[in-house]
């Protein structure tokens, strides 16, 4: 169920205060705007349960959903520019390609997320088609698009940047270095953000990766301990993306990485993998987490909604005059429950001005 008109929904309502805490009460919603929180519950209200802020996926690769049937090591499914996916998405039509990304962001809207970060590629043509799946769809998209060749072009990436929030490429190793610094540092100069693939194979370079100055990263599963070090030492964020990981036979060590003091975000990675359920993304996260010892359960839940809100510069949390961004939902007021819910506990999506 979407709103839009004046109603209620009460229960237990997640605030953030420097840290999260649970308020039993109701709020009043008009318009796509929360006009009112109050500590009493309304006679008549749309719903009740543990209402917390809508979600971030924070990685995805929306277009090869398109791609089926999906079986392979990594460099043979997503490495440019002949893997897989690259392959299926060059002999896809623009409608099979479009129609796929619709289904998969409907998905997201259902699956409570309010915000994505989607890595597009095939330059401007694959800008173009993210924009027409986003049409008439309740979620804001951070997008993030890459030249069509590992190659720099300047008036191809002005074209680019011109209709995205910045870059997003696939990893140092698929390009020339100096290519890949001279779009590096054209981004920045645009005040764009700029953000690649590192150490997800293979260990890379963090020296050369960091001298692109990039905003944020993803994966760093195979990044040693000093290579998280110095990344936390850079405040550059890490996104990753576990089951996504596990997929191919790898595990990010998630615990090592908040002892290193890393910022991190959570991500579903690509739709021909994973369905972008970010419910089942937390409880993966985790779950796998204990292998290394462990995370608390709001270090999870921080990873979908502070995190990213800090990163994606996008306002969130429940408060008075804020968007009405919010779930409810059919379990107990715990972080521990809330991180292993899945999109099935949601009963009602409060929906903002997007």
């Amino acid at each position: 169920m979407i709103c839009f008109l004046m109603r209620y929904v009460e229960g237990y309502i997640l605030q953030y205060d420097e840290r999260w805490k649970f308020i039993k009460g109701s709020i009043g919603f008009e318009n796509g705007i929360i006009k009112k929180i109050l500590d009493r519950p309304n006679r008549k209200p749309a719903a009740r349960g543990v209402i917390i802020p809508r979600l971030v996926n924070a990685h995805t690769h929306i277009g090869d959903a398109v791609v089926k049937n999906v079986s392979g090591r990594l460099e043979e499914l997503v490495a440019p520019p002949n893997g897989l996916k690259f392959r299926v998405l060059r002999k896809s039509s623009d409608k099979e390609i479009v129609d796929a990304m619709k289904k998969t962001v409907d998905d997201m809207f259902f699956s409570g997320v309010s915000v994505f970060c989607d890595f597009r590629e095939f330059g401007i043509k694959g800008i173009n088609q993210l924009n027409n799946a986003l049409k008439n769809k309740q979620m804001k998209c951070v997008k993030m698009g890459r030249p069509e060749k590992l190659e720099y072009r300047r008036e191809e990436v002005n074209k680019i940047l011109g209709k995205t929030d910045g870059i997003g490429v696939s990893s140092i190793s698929d390009w020339d270095y100096f290519e890949l610094k001279k779009l590096a540092e054209h981004t920045k100069r645009k005040n764009k953000m700029f953000a690649l693939h590192v150490s997800e194979r293979i260990r890379e370079d963090i020296d050369k990766v960091l001298d692109l100055r990039p905003d944020f990263l993803i994966h760093m599963t195979k990044a040693s301990e000093s290579d998280l070090e110095i990344a936390a030492d850079s405040n550059v964020p890490v996104v990753v993306c576990p089951r996504s990981n596990v997929f191919f036979g790898n595990i990010p060590n998630i615990p090592l990485m908040i002892k290193k003091c890393l910022t991190l975000l959570l991500g579903s990675d690509n739709a021909m993998i994973n369905n972008p359920d970010i419910f089942t993304e937390m409880e993966f996260a985790y779950k796998i987490s204990r292998l290394r010892g462990g995370v608390e359960p709001e270090t999870i839940f921080n990873m979908v909604t502070i995190n990213p809100w800090n990163l994606f510069k996008v306002r969130g949390g429940i408060e008075e005059g804020g968007s009405a961004d919010f779930l409810v939902l059919n379990t107990h007021s715990s972080m521990d429950a809330i991180v292993k819910c899945s999109s099935r506990h949601i009963s009602f999506i409060g929906v903002g001005n997007v």
